[in-house]
């Protein structure tokens, strides 16, 4: 995977000693795990989203899945 170097906060950087790792301005890095092409992975998304987006207000339409709303 390649991640341009610009886009990685500069305490990730320091923290991982990414510094001496960018070429040419990209991190390249390999993906040992996903959970992508998995039968759950959409579940488990879902599960995070609606983890994420609850304490802000949102939730999910009842009849209408991936599609969220706001309380107000």
């Amino acid at each position: 995977m390649r991640i341009k170097a610009d886009l990685i906060p500069e305490e990730f950087k320091q923290q991982y000693q990414l510094h001496d790792k960018i070429h040419k301005g990209y991190v390249y890095c390999e993906i040992r795990r996903g959970m992508y092409g998995l039968p759950q992975s959409g579940k488990i998304a879902n599960d995070l989203l609606k983890k994420r987006l609850a304490p802000h207000g949102y939730y999910e339409v009842q009849h209408t899945p991936g599609l969220w709303k706001h309380e107000t």
